[in-house]
């Protein structure tokens, strides 16, 4: 027989030990009712039982300042997930979920650890900013489905894809994932899937939109969209408009959709001759002088973060690494010569987690950087 256990039993959850974990067993049911906010403090939470929410029955609140899980055997649906994490703390997932109404977020980040989220079709996003959202380092992606006939500047899920057509697309699915594409030049750490019933002759209005912390080094002043039908083949999509200050870039005239992110229009670059010492391309810049270059990669990382800068004259440079609260982790030396320079750090002994590496060099005078995922 089922055991069904009352929301008002979890009011009593606050006061325990913290790092403990709140399971609901194989067998057993929990049932909310009249919107009640059910608060997780520093509480792992792991479902092997029924926990099948429907709009307006209540909220599952995820505070505290230590990182907290949802795994378990059983799928479980949240009416609403909050994200309410401090002190850099961090809600991860270790299984696919179900969401109905929406996620939001107060403070904290939350990491979909290669799981999946199924959005209902009025579920939203709210309050996602650049250090409250979500985000991955692998696969994981949230999903929604929706009717899109007509559609006017629609967000669905405010997952950030707004679209515009006069055409109805029917059933269509939106994907957004935060794995960088394979784009000749790597991608920012945001995609989408845009799976339309009617997927032709579109002439649609796509505004791609993303946040900061996301750009994976690359100049958000030369990012344009690009294309692939397949994830393997990649075409220049180049952009109509582009706001770095709303952190947007928007493509009008599209006839068809599928995967689409952002990168380097290196169709546009200004390549000149190769330099003959260490055979690597120049960019001139407007004053005829060697612009410095900043690639990171892999990232994700393991082992080693290899560097590569292309320096227009002999110059030390200081690579920081910082934690995701801001605090200086490590710093390293290096000196520059004129072209390509490859710089190898080791980030072995790191916890995994996201941290900033950003480099100085030409006396201070340029500083990149770039933030890293550590596995």
């Amino acid at each position: 027989m089922n055991r069904q256990i009352l929301l008002l039993l979890f009011i009593f959850l606050d006061y325990y030990v913290s790092g403990q974990v709140v399971k609901l067993t194989s067998g057993a049911t929990l049932k909310t009712t009249g919107g009640v906010v059910v608060t997780l403090d520093n509480l792992h939470l792991e479902n092997d039982g029924t926990l099948n929410q429907a709009p307006g029955e209540g909220s599952f609140r995820f505070s505290g300042n230590q990182n907290a899980t949802i795994s378990g055997t059983s799928l479980p649906v949240f009416d609403i997930v909050e994200i309410a994490k401090t002190g850099g703390a961090e809600l991860s997932l270790m299984r696919n979920i179900h969401v109905v109404s929406g996620i939001n977020f107060t403070s904290g980040l939350f990491n979909l650890n290669n799981n999946t989220i199924l959005l209902f079709p009025n579920g939203l996003l709210n309050g996602e900013s650049e250090t409250s959202r979500l985000y991955d380092a692998n696969s994981g992606y949230i999903e929604i489905t929706t009717a899109l006939n007509a559609p006017s500047s629609v967000n669905p899920g405010n997952l950030g894809a707004i679209i515009s057509s006069s055409q109805n697309l029917g059933s269509t699915t939106i994907r957004r994932g935060h794995q960088s594409q394979p784009v000749p030049a790597g991608s920012i750490f945001r995609y989408y899937d845009i799976l339309p019933s009617n997927n032709n002759s579109l002439n649609a209005d796509f505004r791609f939109q993303y946040f900061d912390d996301e750009l994976n080094g690359f100049d958000e002043n030369k990012i344009v969209m690009w294309k692939s039908p397949d994830n393997i083949k990649w075409t220049n999509e180049s952009f109509t408009t582009r706001n770095t200050i709303a952190n947007y870039v928007e493509k009008t005239g599209i006839a068809d959709f599928s995967r689409w992110t952002l990168s380097d229009d290196i169709a546009a670059r200004p390549f000149t001759s190769l330099n003959s010492q260490q055979n690597t391309p120049k960019i001139s810049g407007i004053d005829g002088n060697v612009k410095d270059i900043w690639k990171a990669w892999p990232n994700p990382a393991n082992q080693t973060l290899h560097l590569n800068i292309i320096a227009s004259t002999e110059s030390k440079a200081v690579i920081k690494i910082s934690d995701s609260k801001g605090a200086l982790i490590a710093i390293h030396h290096h000196y520059l010569m004129p072209g390509s320079n490859q710089l190898n750090i080791d980030i072995s002994k790191l916890a995994a987690g996201i941290y900033h590496v950003t480099g100085e060099w030409d006396n201070g005078k340029t500083k990149k950087s770039v933030r890293l995922v550590k596995l």
